[in-house]
């Protein structure tokens, strides 16, 4: 081969060179890319045959003229299925695609020098289901044999052997089939055990690649009946062949069903109208046993059916039963027994049969020939019947027997009787209190002349017995007779005579015997033969009494009575008293006919009796007949009620106060029980009966009290006494003598009240409190009690007994005994058992705490004491006696505490006396005098402290009536205080808190009584004059009715009246001296004239007392006041008394004024100066 080239030697000068050489050219293999379209998730096993494609693309070759050819090898097994193609794609076969697993495939490109390049690539073949269809019938039945054909087929045909498990749907086990060599179908049979709709049967495959979705089929299984079996038999349950009434059969049979999970219900109809007899039978029976009780006899067809649990039903089947009628039996009891005859004998019983439907008749042979046929009711009788007589006669007691006999209504055949003895004693006669003609002095017989005896007798045997009386007649001779029984009475007589020889009084005794040898007991009675004479016993109104509680038979006392012989007590109780009359005739036409006068006494005898006549005009009131009882029964109500006493009688017609009809007749009757007696006159005209105080019906024996008929012992009857509940009886004592005649007197026995019941006592709490050194007499609380013995008397006490308190043992007020004991400091508190004891020592007790409530100097022994007195008192006598030791007046709080009040009229000034000098501090004190009527009572000046004595003079405005007070004092530089309560009551003299006649009554004891006297008390010297006289009596008059106020007035707000707020200084000039006293008087005087002051206005200071107006008192104040210093001041050099030093300038001048106003003091020239400014003069 020849070519040319460029031959250079580094210059620039080139050459071209051609030189022929061999070249030898070498093939290059054709390039490129195997791929196939199977998707990333590989292919299906069993994919046919060009579903998916193998190429080899982008082919490169450096010659362009090559042409290329193309193998392919599936399964790079080296057996190449595609070989030398010239398309460089091919499909791939579904031989290759038999086995599920990674597939490579090798692809080669060759070209036609032989060149060549091979390639591979690897995709995945999936493993696939295989497919399975499931075939059968759409239904079953329980209880057969089910056939499941399945068909299946894989595609893989490497893969293993497929198992199947089956799920029947019905709570089988699943089960497992082989397809041994993957022949399909497959048959699989199986049983259905119970019926079910729609049941689903799964079917699931897996091979050696797995397991796979489930495949169902939904089959239908149907219920199958029971199958009952023919033969039923029933027989006695005991096993005996008889079957009777009240037996029990048992039913017996067997059954099958194709179910095997089904449960039962045996319904038997037994064929006797019971009902269905439903009876539950469990899972996988096959038989039964029922039983049943037949309560009646006949001949019962048994019907048996059987269900099943899904509805199914078998055939019924039947068999018949022949039950026997029963035997009834009787069981009876008697009472009494034995009995005596005439005795009513009760007999019940009651009836037993196994038919318990059979009803029953009953026939009951007494065995004295009568019988009764009682009404059977739920198998029981009853009945009673009467042996009139033990039979035969002269025996004492008979047996006869008593035969029950019971019948089967629905068969007369059956039959059951029963019977026993009763014994029926013979019974006495009974006879009554023979009467005698002769038993009074009126009746008496004359000697030879006949007395007559009859006696009443009865007998239960009535005319079966035969009787006969023995009558003794008490002078030696006895006699026979014989008695006769009525039957329509019920009743058997005797009568007997005899005339006897000599006068006497004779007793009769007899006794009756009848035919069986019962004798009755003996009575007696009497005959009076000869003249006698009688006088009337006498009782009067007596009272007794007795504890309550007493026991039955203690003696309450005898009654007294007066009589010439023996006499018989008898004690009832009051009867309701009427007095009865006839009808009136009455007037005719409506004319008056009579004026009739009742004369009435209620009570006769004792402390409540009351007389009084009404009168009575009769008029026709219906103007058509006579007056009837109705309009003489409301005239007497009219006037009774006129008369005031229309609460204690009343008048009724055709019938009395007790309700009872009395046809025809008028009554009138006490209709309170206040009424015990009741005595009516003047009625003879209308027809009064003679009969009064009279009660209707037989008297009532008191059930509380008894009285020996022979003695008039009253003793207790019954524990039936007590006096909270009945305090006192009236009872009706009644004596009668041998011959009948009698006499009434009331008898009252009061119940004393004994002590049984513990005292309650009560307190308004368990804790209180007073200040310490509170004075003698004040008050802590009040202990009330309760006891429910009517009448007991209650003492209070307090434990320890050496407290400083004490308790009033009537009252139960608890007080201040002992003040100067309440110190705080020492005890401040006090532990004390309040004790309330009754009469009978009964007690009750509380405990109770006192706190010391801790006071300022003032309250703790500064005061002494307080008087309490008026300026009217002038008896030196009346003060003595009321304030032996200062002779100033009434001590508040002394030792008189019980009392609630000071009782003496004209009250106006307290003076209270200090322990010690206060004048240097007495400027400070303030004051104030507050009540419950009058809320604060006005002072006539400011309080005067006379240092000689230590006393403070509190001067009212006015006198102090009925009020409850309270005195307040207090120390306005430090704020220590002290408060005390008191009362006034002008005329309560006996300290009740209320003016009443018992005051005055009280006064009028004590008149005449002098000052000095043992019986001169000064609370009723009402004047204080020293003696208790009749000018006492009219201040009592005027106070009647008066009492203290409920309240306390020391709780109520306090305005205080301070000693130094007065305007003592008036000219304030520093001074206090008689300039200021004139200018006060000439202000007065200017107002008088007209009305205003000249000169200089000195308003503003002359309000000494800083009331508001300008008046005589201020006056008075300064006058007392300047008396005060007066006497304060030792050195009299000074002329005033100066309001801060205590130092003036002309004490000449303030001795003048003291000497000029000695007259002024006593209020003479305030008096004048007063009238004056009233008349309008100078």
């Amino acid at each position: 081969m020849t070519y040319p080239f460029i031959e250079s030697d580094g210059s620039i000068t080139t050459r071209i060179v051609e030189e022929l050489n061999t070249l030898n050219i070498i093939n290059v293999s054709p390039t490129g890319v195997l791929s196939t379209d199977v998707p990333s998730t590989g292919v299906d096993e069993g994919t046919a045959t060009g579903i998916y494609r193998v190429s080899i693309d982008s082919v490169f070759d450096p010659a362009s003229g090559d042409s290329f050819t193309y193998s392919f090898d599936f399964g790079n097994d080296g057996s190449f299925e595609v070989i030398d193609v010239s398309s460089s794609s091919a499909p791939i076969p579904a031989e290759a695609l038999l086995a599920d697993g990674p597939l490579t495939v090798r692809g080669i490109v060759s070209d036609q020098d032989g060149g060549s390049s091979e390639y591979t690539t690897t995709f995945i073949v999936n493993d696939v289901a295989p497919v399975i269809a499931l075939s059968g019938e759409e239904s079953a039945q329980e209880g057969s044999v089910y056939e499941l054909s399945i068909s299946f087929s894989d595609s893989g045909t490497t893969d293993g052997d497929i198992t199947f498990y089956i799920d029947w749907d019905d709570g089988t086990a699943i089960e497992e089939v082989s397809s041994a060599g993957r022949t399909s179908p497959i048959t699989v049979q199986h049983t259905f055990q119970d019926d079910s709709d729609a049941l689903t049967i799964s079917v699931t495959a897996e091979d050696d690649k797995g397991t796979y979705d489930s495949f169902t089929k939904v089959v239908d299984v149907a219920n199958v009946d029971p199958v009952l079996a023919d033969t039923l038999v029933a027989k006695n349950d005991s096993g005996i062949s008889l079957v009777i009434e009240g037996d029990t059969v048992a039913l017996t049979g067997s059954f099958t069903d194709a179910g095997e999970k089904d449960s039962f219900r045996l319904v038997v109809n037994w064929g006797d109208n019971t009902g269905d007899d439903e009876r539950p039978l469990d899972v996988g029976a096959t038989d039964f046993r029922v039983v049943h009780e037949y309560k009646n006899d006949g001949s019962y067809t048994i019907e048996a059916t059987l269900f099943d649990d899904d509805g199914g039903t078998s055939e019924t089947r039947s068999v018949v039963i022949l039950v026997n009628n029963g035997v009834p039996v009787v069981a009876y009891t008697f009472d009494p027994s034995p009995v005596d005859e005439g005795t009513t004998v009760s007999l019940t019983g009651f009836i037993t049969d196994p038919g318990v439907v059979d009803t029953h008749s009953i026939l009951i042979e007494w065995g004295d020939g009568n019988t009764s046929a009682p009404t059977v009711v739920n198998g029981t009788f009853s009945a009673t019947h009467v042996y009139a007589d033990d039979n035969p006669t002269s025996t004492t007691g008979d047996d006869f027997d008593i035969v029950v006999t019971a019948t089967d209504q629905a068969d007369p055949f059956s039959t059951g009787d029963n019977t026993q003895t009763i014994t029926v004693n013979n019974v006495a006669p009974n006879l009554f209190e023979p009467l005698s003609n002769a038993t009074t002095i009126a009746t008496a017989k004359a000697i030879g002349e006949a007395v007559t005896v009859t006696a009443t007798f009865e007998d239960p045997a009535g005319v079966s017995d035969i009787y006969t009386a023995t009558i003794d007649w008490g002078d030696g001779t006895t006699t026979t007779a014989n008695g006769t029984y009525d039957s329509t009475t019920g009743f058997g007589t005797v009568t007997a005579t005899r005339a006897y020889s000599a006068r006497d009084i004779y007793d009769i005794e007899i006794y009756v015997e009848d035919d069986d040898g019962g004798l009755s007991l003996t009575e007696s009675t009497f005959a009076v033969v000869g003249d006698y004479t009688n006088t009337v016993p006498v009782v009067d109104d007596q009272t007794f009494s007795v504890d309550e509680n007493s026991t039955t038979g203690t003696v309450v006392g005898t009654l007294a009575a007066t009589d010439d012989g023996a006499l018989t007590y008898q004690l009832t109780e009051l009867p309701k008293l009427l007095a009865m009359t006839a009808t009136s005739d009455g007037p005719v036409d409506g004319l008056p006919a009579e004026d009739v006068a009742l004369a009435i006494t209620i009570n006769s005898g004792l402390p409540s009796e009351t007389s009084l006549t009404i009168d009575l005009l009769l008029s026709d009131a219906d103007l058509a007949d006579n007056t009837t009882l109705g309009d003489l029964a409301s005239d007497i109500n009219s006037r009774i009620a006129a008369a005031g006493i229309g609460g204690l009688l009343r008048a009724s017609a055709d019938g009395d106060i007790n309700g009872n009809e009395v046809l025809g007749k008028l009554s009138i009757g006490g209709v309170d029980d206040s009424v015990i007696r009741l005595s009516i006159t003047g009625g003879e005209s209308l027809g009064f009966e003679a009969t009064q105080n009279a009660g209707k019906g037989e008297p009532t024996e008191a059930p509380e009290f008894t009285i020996d008929p022979d003695t008039g012992e009253i003793t207790v009857n019954e524990e039936l006494l007590d006096a909270e509940t009945t305090q006192s009886f009236t009872l009706l004592a009644t004596v009668t003598d041998f011959w009948g005649a009698s006499d009434t007197a009331l008898v009252t026995i009061h119940v004393n009240d004994l002590s049984e019941f513990a005292p309650h006592l009560q307190l308004p709490a368990a804790v209180f409190e007073v200040d310490e050194f509170s004075v003698n007499g004040t008050v802590i609380t009040t202990a009330i009690v309760t006891d429910d013995d009517i009448a007991d008397s209650i003492a209070f006490s307090l434990e320890p007994v050496d407290t400083p308190f004490t308790i009033d043992e009537i009252t139960g007020v608890i007080s201040v005994s002992d003040s100067s004991a309440l110190d705080f400091d020492i005890t401040p508190q006090f532990e004390i058992t309040v004790i309330a004891t009754d009469a009978g020592g009964l007690t009750d007790e509380r405990d109770i705490t006192i706190n010391l409530l801790e006071l300022t100097r003032l309250d703790q022994g500064l005061l002494s004491e307080t008087r309490a007195t008026s300026s009217a008192w002038t008896s030196s006598e009346f003060l003595a006696e009321i304030d032996p030791s200062k002779q100033t007046g009434y001590v508040l709080g002394d030792a008189r505490d019980t009392r609630q009040a000071i009782p003496w009229a004209g009250i106006d000034r307290l003076v209270v006396t200090f322990a010690e000098d206060v004048s240097n501090r007495f400027d400070n004190f303030e004051f104030v005098v507050k009540g419950i009527n009058v809320p604060e009572y006005a002072l006539a000046e400011l309080p005067q402290y006379d240092p000689s004595n230590q006393s403070a003079t509190l001067k009212l405005a006015s006198t102090i009536d009925a009020d409850r007070l309270c005195l307040c004092i207090r120390d306005s530089a430090n704020g220590d205080s002290f408060s005390m309560s008191f009362g006034v009551l002008p005329g309560d003299i006996n300290g009740d808190g209320t003016v009443s006649v018992t005051d005055v009554g009280f006064l009028r004891n004590s008149l005449g009584f002098f000052v000095g006297d043992t019986s001169y008390t000064a609370f009723a010297d009402m004047d204080a004059n020293g003696v208790i006289s009749v000018s006492d009596i009219g201040p009592l008059r005027s106070s009647l009715g008066q009492f203290l106020p409920d309240g306390d007035a020391c709780s109520s707000s306090t305005n205080w009246v301070r000693v130094g707020d007065a305007n003592y200084d008036v000219s304030r000039d520093g001074f206090l001296s008689p300039i200021d006293v004139l200018l006060i008087v000439n202000q007065l005087n200017r107002s008088s004239e007209n009305g205003e002051g000249e000169g200089e206005d000195w308003s503003n200071n002359l309000d000494v007392n800083t009331d508001g107006v300008i008046s005589p008192i201020d006056a008075l104040l300064l006058i007392n006041e300047l008396n005060r210093q007066k006497t304060a001041f030792d050195d009299f050099g000074n002329g005033g008394a100066p309001l801060a030093e205590g130092e003036g300038e002309s004490d000449a001048a303030f001795a003048a004024l003291h000497f000029e106003l000695g007259e002024m003091v006593d209020l003479s020239w305030l008096e004048e100066e007063n009238r004056k400014r009233r008349g309008g003069a100078r």
